[in-house]
């Protein structure tokens, strides 16, 4: 009897043991593994924040309160789909060739920072609109020119972001827009954040700026440099576990909720130049569950600015292994890890210009991105977890 109750304590002692060292362990594999994943130098470009003020000349800068909205309770709701919009918009080019000021003369009811509410109503909806960027001046002066007056004629409280990656590194879109909803935040509690790209105009204002309540929206599916038609992808680069649909493109523009964001974990980190990180964020949406919804069909067309590529937005070789491997990451891997520095903010006329810088790819990073990648295993190629 004595001997049978040692052993079975004996052997619940072990096991606790056991879930305590495994449970540790975890933990530090999971911290190791996101701080290599997340590898930062302290800045890409400046040995220091101050450095960068100064090159600006400006060794100060503080976040100003952004414009408060008081309810008026003699005023009534906004209506969902408000009288004013007109349908098909057009477009001019021409628009880039004028100065900020006669942009910001024709909004003249934007505040300082780029933030628009209505008067003759109360807003359903507070939204960001982060546009990850660098280095298009001319192509944000044809999007805001065009795209203000849409989005006031919505009549929802927004307010533009351009988040500027600072420096001439490769390129992370992916990251400053998990930056643009980590700043926008600070400025006050958003119902909905839209990720815009600068080069993509809006052909009619019945595509409406605000999120759909059960599930991410991607607007931008019909596009004039496809034909308009929705582009799927194979599934030769899909991880098995998604396999039983072709994934869609989840670029250009779209919508997540609040708590759709936090629940994806946002947007992946390692993306370091061109493509790979919107198909990410798809197998993020589908993996908690949400599909991709765009509620208003075709009515939600865009245009393409034409432009060059940028050879600091060279095309990721990587990009298919990092995406074929992207399921064992999500939860550890995104808007949670998010690592950058602040360098400065700005309230321009139109829009929030926020500067960071982002780091840079770790050395095993660069070296996996320098890999010759065979096309018929491009998407299986094995990859270390220590990037």
């Amino acid at each position: 009897m004595i001997i049978s109750y040692l052993k079975r304590w004996t052997r619940v002692v072990f096991a606790l043991t056991g879930i305590i060292w495994g449970g540790q362990l975890y933990r530090q594999y999971g911290n190791n593994l996101i701080s290599t994943i997340t590898n930062l130098k302290p800045l890409n470009d400046f040995a220091s924040l101050e450095t960068y003020q100064n090159e600006l000349g400006r060794k100060n800068f503080t976040r100003k309160d952004q414009p408060k909205y008081t309810i008026n309770l003699n005023i009534p709701e906004c209506d969902k789909y408000p009288f004013h919009l007109i349908g098909e918009v057009t477009f001019s080019e021409t628009s880039n060739l004028s100065s900020w000021t006669e942009i910001a003369e024709n909004n003249s009811k934007i505040f300082e920072g780029g933030r628009y509410f209505p008067s003759y109503c109360k807003p359903k909806y507070r939204v960001a609109i982060i546009i990850p960027f660098r280095n298009r001046e001319s192509q944000l002066k044809v999007l805001l020119s065009h795209m203000h007056p849409i989005w006031q004629r919505q009549a929802i409280d927004y307010t533009v972001y351009t988040i500027t990656q600072a420096g001439d590194g490769l390129f992370n879109r992916a990251k400053l827009m998990n930056t643009g909803v980590a700043e926008a935040k600070k400025d006050g509690d958003f119902d909905c954040y839209v990720f815009h790209d600068v080069d993509i105009l809006a052909e009619n204002d019945k595509c409406l700026y605000s999120c759909h309540e059960e599930n991410p929206r991607h607007v931008a599916a019909y596009l004039d440099a496809f034909d308009y038609q929705i582009l799927t992808y194979g599934l030769a680069c899909t991880p098995l576990a998604f396999h039983s649909s072709p994934s869609q493109c989840f670029g250009g523009v779209t919508m997540l909720s609040k708590s759709q964001f936090e629940k994806v974990n946002g947007f992946s980190n390692i993306y370091w130049g061109w493509g790979g990180e919107d198909d990410d964020m798809y197998l993020r949406i589908r993996n908690k569950g949400y599909s991709s919804a765009n509620p208003y069909g075709d009515e939600c067309s865009f245009r393409m600015i034409k432009h060059d590529h940028e050879s600091s937005n060279a095309f990721n070789p990587s990009r298919h292994s990092l995406l074929f491997h992207a399921p064992s990451r999500m939860d550890l891997e995104g808007y949670s890890s998010l690592r950058y520095n602040l360098l400065s903010i700005k309230r321009e006329a139109l829009y929030t210009n926020i500067t960071v810088s982002l780091g840079q790819p770790s050395l095993k990073m660069m070296k996996f991105m320098e890999k010759e990648f065979d096309n018929g295993i491009m998407c299986q190629h094995r990859m270390p977890w220590n990037l």
